[in-house]
C-alpha cells in the first residue's frame, strides 16, 4: 500500500523522502497519492495501462528533478512542503518541473490519457483525479473519498468508479 518513491513498483501511496536540508542525509517522509496506480485499477484496458504508465513516468521525472533540492525540515514544515508540492498560490517545484525539464512527460500524459479524460469528467483519469482531490482536501476521521480510494486500491469495491 505504501512504497518508497525509489521502489520499482508503487503502491497506493508513494513515500517521498525529502532531505531535511539541502545536502542533508536525514529525510522527512511525505506520503502522496498514486494517481497512475488509481488509473491502472479503474481501467485495466491497454489504454488505461498506457495512461497509468505515462503518469508514473511523469512523477518519476518530477521526483528526480525536485526532491533532492527541496528540503522539508519536518512533518510540520508547511513552507517546505509548499515549495516542493505547491500551494494555492504557487506551483511548487513539481509544478515548475512540469513546464521545464519534465515537459515531454506532461505531453506524454496528455497523449496517453486523452482517452481516459473527457469533457464530462467520466474517464478513468478524471475519476481518479477527482477522487484524490476530494480525499486530500476532506476533513474528518475517515473521509468518504479517502475510504473510497483505499477500497479501490484494496479491491474491496469500485468506489463508484
Amino acid at each position: 500500500m505504501l512504497t518508497l518513491e525509489t521502489s520499482t513498483a508503487w503502491g497506493g501511496f508513494i513515500a517521498v523522502e525529502s532531505p531535511t536540508a539541502v545536502g542533508a542525509t536525514t529525510t522527512t517522509e511525505i506520503d502522496l497519492f498514486n494517481p497512475g496506480g488509481c488509473v491502472a485499477r479503474v481501467d485495466t484496458s491497454a489504454a488505461g495501462q498506457a495512461c497509468a504508465k505515462a503518469y508514473n513516468e511523469l512523477q518519476e521525472c518530477e521526483f528526480a528533478s525536485c526532491v533532492p533540492y527541496c528540503p522539508v525540515a519536518s512533518q510540520s514544515d508547511q513552507a517546505g512542503e509548499d515549495a516542493l508540492l505547491g500551494s494555492g498560490t504557487s506551483n511548487g517545484c513539481l509544478g515548475d518541473a512540469d513546464t521545464a525539464i519534465c515537459a515531454t512527460y506532461v505531453t506524454a500524459v496528455q497523449t496517453a490519457c486523452a482517452t481516459e479524460s473527457n469533457d464530462a469528467g467520466t474517464g478513468a483519469f478524471d475519476k481518479c483525479e477527482n477522487l484524490i482531490s476530494d480525499a486530500s482536501t476532506a476533513t474528518g476521521a475517515l473521509p468518504l473519498a479517502f475510504e473510497q480510494y483505499l477500497g479501490l486500491l484494496c479491491g474491496g469495491y469500485d468506489a463508484g468508479l
